[in-house]
């Protein structure tokens, strides 16, 4: 809609030494009105379009020594996008002429003041701080000396001035050039107030002015119990934990955290205003958010609850997105969303909520559930954090720490539409400010009217970090549909018990490393270069002399079993002839033995090398292109589950024909899709359809599975009645947490493989698996499991023996303090030094159920497990105390090679330094004798009190 907004003030209207000659909001009230004092001026008020004109003249005279221009302003989205500059000032004749000042956009993005005085041009361009549907603030201030520029409350520059204007005219304009013909430069969006002052102002008084316009909210309400209640434009929305301050209009302001009375947001307009924007499909896709619409407030009472409604317009076609916030009784705020879509095209991503402005305080940190879940410290620069759910998220959830303020954002979804999830970083940095939002992938078709059947729920759980996240999101999580324990999993399977004592990893095919991404069509070569490691004879031989020289049965994970790593997906069947014999006699032979072993699938990847791939029935993303990768040389495709649950469902079913006791499914666990193949036969695009398919595909898969043993890469919440193990890990870097398990530890093993290292002697990896609860292992691809003997894979199975009983069971708490960390089961405890250079002087956690447990002396990487029933696991470390009882001791000498590990009933130790070491045999506080066995040698004899025991490199002894 055009709006012309001509308005002359000549130099007499306010009084020849009047200042500031002109103020955009008192000298045209009909034009603005305030609606408190201090407060924000009503938004949308004033809206500047592509066709909207607004200039007016001044007396020039008053401006041509000094003044100073004051600007406020709401771009909307396409202030940021625009390919022409756009003029958000201009006073005098064009930019480029002389006798002018511009404050403008330019079409890089960048901001740009040009002063242009009888002596020359000054510049002065930045890029960065300006953001579209965010308060701006302008300023610059000028006389013969120098030009100063201010944005946002702090100065840019100070540049030596090129001499007093010399105006040919007063005339000035906003939001469009001074040039009539050059409108197609024109700014959109809102414009809060303009200034004129013939004074270059003092700067504090600048930087202070900025920020008449900031907005100061209403102390919260005094209520306890949910409200929702209006004191003049402003909403207040909360409860006993949080409160929400919207204005009436739409615009979201604040939200306190009602426990302390902190403010959280202090200000939404650091991140934007919108708390809500999508973004249409097709053709040129376009972005529309709460900036762009007017909004009508009402109170609404739903099966007894009051919620505060904004129903938002759009005046281009009369979409209507409204937003339902519901204050409950258990101090929630509830959000919810209904969209109705009058664009010719879908709309297929609604961000909403976003919370947006939260101060970082002190101390702050992010957490996405990624995998095991990733927690990143906001006070050091970062960007961006996003992932995909259900499948690359395990759980769908957003977690917030600043200061003693613990937020959970969650959406109560067990459909699990497909969702994004994000932490935004908009001042990168200490200082920096925090938005929180979901990506909702729900691709609303023209002229439908979307209503999402889940609420978003914003809980504050006070200064509780991760273990107040998991104790308030498993609140919710115990009652959903998924929610199956291990123990009735080991019920109900007794191949699971099996894996406990630990896992092997074999492989018959090796996968390609260097360049293993990049597809290469040759497949003479592929089949030539890809490295061949176990047949069949050779699994079996070496499988034999682990359980013989270790005194362990393992389980073992087999990879690549039926031919080239991943070139048959899914023919299984004949198998390859270099592994050699029968599959079944092969799994016979291993039964026989009382041996699980996993075999490794990808029932919803196919390479299009293999006989069965068939284009019609692989997985199609909207825009009509294929899901395909490459691995491993390989080029594979996601396939539409419905399409291929036939063939892969009986593929698995003839493995457990011929005897296989465990199936590992790569891909499967970790999977969002987004799929719109019409063999699919989804009810629409996108929301869960693929994903829904792919988690039915699971269960499918484990009813044609049998008893047995199941894992899965990575994992995710909804899958998890189908799979025993999730095969997670414990991350590579201090920014990975255990936090599934602290949810649902009692649902799942994390178990890979291939943790502990290659032979179980890498340190940090070995500390942070015990701290995470994996199940370890060893990869049985080197030459501890062919020849010879590692005190350190030895060691592994021992400790194995102790972490075992932790499985199935939820970590109750995980504590970091630097390097410094603790988990916590109900019988059990790990304390661990991470620092990967250095020891320390000790480490002590007091509140654990075990009381009061002291790691000492560790050196870098030093870690000790200790169970309630006096059964431990230590490695790196002097000793360990709990409550004041001595547990073991380790001379200064043999800190860094000294494994100990008593299983209630047997003490191992292992030396797996380089050298010798000698060793005092203490346990318990008291003096250890009994008899004793030393591996490789097989020595024995009998320990008496007191005395010491000498190792040699790579040895073990045990003694009972």
């Amino acid at each position: 809609m055009k709006k012309t907004l001509s308005m002359f003030l000549l130099g007499g209207v306010l009084g020849a030494a009047a200042a500031p000659i002109f103020q955009l909001d008192t000298d045209r009230p009909s034009e603005r009105r305030e609606v408190a004092a201090g407060r924000y001026l009503d938004f949308g008020t004033l809206k500047l379009n592509k066709n909207s004109v607004l200039r007016a003249t001044a007396d020039p005279a008053r401006l041509a020594a000094e003044g100073t221009v004051f600007c406020w302003i709401i771009p909307d989205r396409s202030f940021g996008t625009s390919q022409t500059p756009q003029i958000i000032f201009q006073l005098g004749g064009r930019h480029w002429e002389p006798n002018n000042l511009t404050l403008m956009r330019e079409s890089d993005g960048s901001m740009q003041v040009v002063f242009f005085g009888p002596g020359g041009r000054v510049f002065h361009k930045w890029k960065g701080g300006i953001r579209p549907g965010k308060l701006n603030s302008f300023a610059v201030s000028y006389d013969n000396e120098h030009v100063k520029v201010f944005a946002n409350g702090r100065r840019l520059a100070s540049l030596k001035s090129p001499g007093p204007l010399k105006l040919s005219s007063g005339s000035f304009s906003i939001g469009t050039p001074a040039d009539p013909a050059r409108t197609i430069w024109n700014y959109t969006g809102d414009l809060l107030n303009l200034v004129i002052d013939d004074t270059a102002l003092p700067e504090a008084q600048v930087t202070e002015t900025m920020g008449r316009y900031r907005f100061r909210p209403l102390a919260p309400a005094a209520e306890n119990g949910p409200y929702v209640r209006q004191a003049g434009n402003t909403v207040q929305v909360g409860g006993d934990k949080l409160e929400l301050q919207v204005t009436a209009s739409g615009l979201p302001l604040a939200m306190y955290d009602k426990r302390t009375g902190r403010l959280l947001i202090a200000d939404w307009q650091e991140t934007g205003p919108a708390w809500w924007s999508f973004t249409t499909a097709g053709g040129t896709p376009k972005s529309y958010d709460a900036s762009q619409a007017s909004a009508a407030f009402s109170v609404e009472t739903r099966d007894g609850m009051k919620s505060a409604v904004w129903r938002y317009t759009l005046p281009e076609n009369r979409s209507v997105f409204t937003v339902r916030v519901t204050p409950s009784a258990a101090g929630e705020l509830r959000f919810g969303y209904t969209f109705t879509n009058r664009f010719g095209q879908p709309v297929k991503e609604i961000y909403f909520p976003n919370l947006g402005g939260f101060t970082k305080g002190r101390d702050s940190w992010g957490f996405i559930p990624r995998w095991q879940g990733i927690r990143r410290d906001l006070k050091k620069n970062f960007r961006y954090l996003c992932y995909g759910g259900p499948g690359h998220l395990s759980m769908m959830l957003l977690g917030l720490g600043i200061d003693d303020c613990t937020l959970l954002l969650y959406p109560q979804d067990p459909a699990g539409h497909v969702k994004f999830a994000a932490i935004d970083d908009r001042g990168s940095g200490p200082n920096g400010t925090v938005r929180v939002n979901w990506q909702n992938r729900d691709w609303v078709l023209p002229g439908e009217t979307y209503a999402a059947d889940h609420e978003f729920v914003l809980a504050n759980v006070g200064d509780t970090g991760l273990r107040g996240l998991a104790e308030e999101y498993r609140k919710w999580a115990t009652k959903q549909p998924w929610y199956v324990t291990f123990f009735e999993k080991r019920r109900n399977n007794p191949n699971l018990d099996r894996v406990l004592n630990g896992v092997v990893k074999m492989v018959g095919y090796e996968a390609f490393g260097k360049n293993g991404r990049v597809y290469d069509p040759d497949r003479a070569a592929k089949d030539k270069t890809c490295p061949f490691t176990y047949n069949y004879a050779d699994f079996l031989r070496v499988a034999d002399r682990i359980e013989t020289v270790y005194g362990v049965k393992p389980a073992y994970r087999y990879d690549g079993w039926w031919g080239r790593f991943d070139s048959g997906y899914p023919v299984y069947f004949p198998v390859d002839r270099r592994l050699g014999g029968s599959f079944k006699e092969f799994m016979d032979a291993n039964r026989s033995k009382g041996r699980v072993v996993f075999l490794h699938t990808n029932p919803i990847q196919y390479d299009f090398e293999s006989p069965k791939f068939d284009i019609k029935k692989m997985a199609l993303q909207p825009g009509g292109t294929y899901q395909e990768q490459s691995w491993s040389r390989n080029r594979l495709y996601f396939a539409t589950p419905r399409a291929v649950s036939r063939e892969v469902n009986a593929a698995v079913r003839e493995m457990v024909a011929q005897g296989a006791n465990g199936i590992f499914e790569d891909v499967i666990g970790c999977t969002t899709l987004l799929d719109v193949n019409p063999a699919g036969n989804y009810p629409y695009c996108w929301r869960d359809a693929g994903t829904a398919a792919v988690v039915e595909l699971a269960r499918q898969l484990r009813e044609s599975s049998g008893s047995a043993f199941r894992g899965t890469e990575g994992g995710e919440e909804r899958r998890m009645p189908y799979y025993d193990a999730f095969m997670m890990g414990a991350g590579d870097h201090d920014e990975y947490v255990p936090f599934i398990s602290m949810v649902y530890g009692d649902c799942i093993a994390n178990c890979t493989g291939i943790e502990g290292g290659e032979s179980g002697v890498r340190p940090h990896d070995r500390a942070r698996r015990m701290l995470f609860g994996v199940i370890l292992g060893a990869d049985g691809r080197h030459d501890w499991a062919r020849r010879g003997y590692s005190a350190g894979a030895q060691m592994i199975f021992r400790t194995q023996q102790v972490l075992k009983e932790t499985v199935g069971k939820r970590i109750l708490d995980y504590r970091q303090r630097g390097f410094e960390t603790l988990s916590i089961w109900e019988n059990a405890c790990v304390v661990a030094n991470l620092d990967r250079k250095r020891g320390t002087g000790g480490i002590t956690f007091t509140g654990t159920p075990l009381g009061t447990v002291t790691l000492s002396n560790p050196a870098a990487d030093g870690v000790v497990l200790i169970r309630k029933d006096g059964a431990f696991a230590a490695y790196r470390a002097a000793g360990a105390e709990v409550d004041g009882r001595q547990l073991f001791t380790v001379p200064p000498d043999a800190v860094e090679a000294a494994a100990v590990v008593f299983d209630g009933k047997e003490l191992a130790v292992g030396n797996l330094g380089p050298e010798r070491i000698t060793l005092p045999m203490p346990l318990d506080g008291g003096a250890l004798s009994g008899d004793y066995m030393i591996r490789p040698s097989g020595r024995t004899g009998r320990l008496a009190p007191h005395e010491t025991i000498t190792l040699n490199s790579n040895e073990v002894i045990f003694i009972r």
